[in-house]
């Protein structure tokens, strides 16, 4: 029978899953120091949300994750050590978590040790769909392209007067999106686009780079944005967002390409931004401008019935 016990009753071992789960489960251009000072820093210190798992009294593997959230438990990872890695052992594993810390809502590392299809069936038994993020990045020797708005859009940078209009195109842009519910603070869906200009606005996910950043005007509306902000290897394109009525238009595009050279005057020759797979027109729009992937896909499961619970079952 598989039981969850605190970390602190066999230190050494539950660091020496976390660096193996880590490691295991690295994607292409993922380094594991870039992870596991801060995962080591949680657990020696205990504020880690995690247990060991054991198995009649006997310790086999760990598990860690956030508090709960709007839309239920992030777990960050799971690592059963072999030869306990098998479809019954993790099963009952993350049943063990939800007992403990609350309905899960996304597994962001796999489930190291097993198969692929095996790891799926498991899964997608337990309602959940698989989805990939990547890190792109736009290559330092390449020169940036040169994309004009269309006819009758002009630009300018944001301003705090904006916050109002862009949280109401944050919100139009990414309803229904997967996108929303990764990094979602509140359940309601106009307060969480406020709160979430509010803070890059005010630098809560970096230093807000107002004059790399991109407002597309258009009759006097707010249609579009490209929101700049300096994480701690450089630029990170945050948000960029076009109203669903403006789409098609190469809007994104013209915006990307603004910020682009922006940061080429300035200096930058960093500009990195995150998507998700499943999203094939910004993937694609990504890749003509240059983009290419430098960290992923990282493959996680999302629930459907905590994501999307109006959802038909597909």
């Amino acid at each position: 029978m598989i039981e969850l016990v605190p970390l602190s009753t066999d230190l050494s071992s539950a660091l020496r899953w976390l660096r193996a789960g880590v490691r295991a489960s690295l994607v292409p251009g993922e380094r594991a120091e870039d992870y596991l000072p801060a995962f080591e820093e949680m657990v020696t210190s205990g504020t880690a949300h995690g247990r060991l798992i054991a198995r009649s009294g006997t310790a086999i593997g760990l598990g860690v994750w956030e508090p709960p959230g709007p839309t239920g438990v992030f777990v960050l990872g799971v690592y059963l050590e072999p030869p306990h890695a098998t479809v019954e052992a993790y099963r009952s594993a993350l049943d063990a978590i939800e007992a403990v810390a609350g309905p899960i809502a996304f597994v962001l590392r796999p489930l190291v040790g097993l198969p692929e299809a095996a790891e799926s069936e498991l899964m997608r038994a337990r309602g959940f769909e698989r989805y990939g993020r990547s890190e792109m990045r736009f290559p330092p020797s390449r020169e940036p392209p040169s994309v004009l708005p269309p006819d009758g859009v002009s630009f300018r940078p944001p301003v705090p007067a904006d916050a109002p209009a862009l949280a109401s195109l944050n919100l139009r842009a990414y309803s229904g999106s997967l996108d929303r519910f990764l990094f979602l603070t509140d359940l309601d869906p106009v307060r969480d686009s406020e709160r979430h200009i509010a803070d890059v606005l005010r630098g809560g996910t970096g230093a807000f780079l107002a004059d790399r950043s991109v407002a597309a005007i258009e009759k006097g509306m707010l249609v579009g944005a490209c929101l700049v902000v300096r994480a701690s290897y450089g630029p990170l394109l945050v948000n960029v967002m076009v109203d669903p009525a403006h789409q098609g238009r190469r809007i994104a595009q013209s915006m990307i390409s603004a910020s682009l050279r922006a940061l080429r005057a300035a200096g930058e020759n960093v500009a990195v931004l995150n998507v998700t797979e499943g999203n094939l027109p910004a993937v694609r729009a990504y890749e003509k401008l240059g983009f290419v992937r430098t960290i992923g896909p990282q493959w996680s499961w999302y629930s459907r019935a905590r994501i999307f619970p109006d959802a038909r079952p597909s």
